[in-house]
């Protein structure tokens, strides 16, 4: 006796959003959020990517370019940031994101010519098919004058200062909290000097000259975001709400050569798939 079996296919709906290459479009699967494997974001220890051995340091080369010709994201380990450094900057947003709104809009980005500064919930929508995003933001693009690497500001070339934003009233404007400034800028010269040697691991995972990259990142684009977000509100019976009718920030992929991320024990970071499944 013959036996048929009907396997019916996930329901798809299309995502766009905006890419450094244009307008994108993805096919996403309608099924469940969940759990990554390890396989799909891999943990890669870069603590050879310091060593003084080249073999060494093209191993992790090739382990990067495995995770970012695959999902595009990956962990890394013993990447020389102390915790420290990431507890204070930490600390540092909950104590100026927790004010009164009045107290943090004498940031407020509108008194910016380059986008810097604080921007207030609902003020964003980084996906113009989805809500508005919930999240506040505090942020501020390269600022040669923190820049562990550079010694002397008038010395920077002029055809790579006048692509300099540097402002000064976001800081003024969080004066209020002392140790906001010094924790914030602590951990952004940490990242940039992270930064600077995984500039090499690329050039290296392409199989470039290790210092390919090393003139155009003399003075780059190193801006740095802190995302707050707050709870997103829950349906009656205590379940998430519709979460296609708000978003803490919508979907989005980043211009820049890549980014480093952190966040914090609450987690909430989701990586769409080269199958179009979102997982945590």
């Amino acid at each position: 006796m013959s036996k048929t079996t009907i396997v019916s296919e996930p329901e798809t709906t299309l995502l766009r959003f905006a890419s450094g290459n244009g307008p994108v479009t993805r096919r996403i699967l309608r099924t469940p959020l969940r759990d990554a494997l390890p396989t799909e974001i891999p943990l890669i220890d870069i603590s050879p990517s310091f060593s003084d051995d080249i073999a060494s340091r093209k191993l992790v080369a090739q382990q990067i370019r495995q995770a970012a010709t695959s999902s595009g994201f990956f962990y890394i380990t013993n990447h020389g940031i102390d915790s420290s450094v990431t507890d204070a900057a930490h600390e540092a947003c909950l104590e100026y994101f927790r004010q009164e709104e009045e107290a943090k809009m004498r940031s407020w980005v509108g008194k910016s010519r380059y986008f810097n500064g604080y921007k207030p919930p609902g003020s964003q929508r980084i996906n113009k098919s989805e809500s508005v995003d919930v999240r506040e933001t505090f942020s501020w693009t390269y600022d040669p004058r923190h820049d562990p690497d550079i010694s002397d500001v008038e010395s920077i070339p002029d055809d790579a200062k006048r692509f300099l934003r540097i402002e000064d009233f976001h800081w003024e404007g969080a004066s209020n909290k002392p140790q906001f400034k010094s924790s914030i800028i602590r951990y952004w010269q940490s990242c940039l000097k992270l930064a600077r040697v995984l500039v090499r691991a690329f050039a290296l995972s392409l199989g470039l000259p290790e210092d390919h990259f090393d003139a155009k990142f003399a003075y780059p684009d190193a801006a740095l975001a802190l995302n707050y977000y707050p709870p997103l509100p829950k349906a009656s019976n205590g379940a998430p709400a519709d979460t296609d009718a708000q978003v803490s920030i919508g979907s989005h992929t980043d211009f820049q050569l890549f980014t480093i991320l952190w966040q914090d024990a609450v987690g909430g970071l989701q990586v769409l798939n080269r199958q179009g499944q979102w997982i945590r």
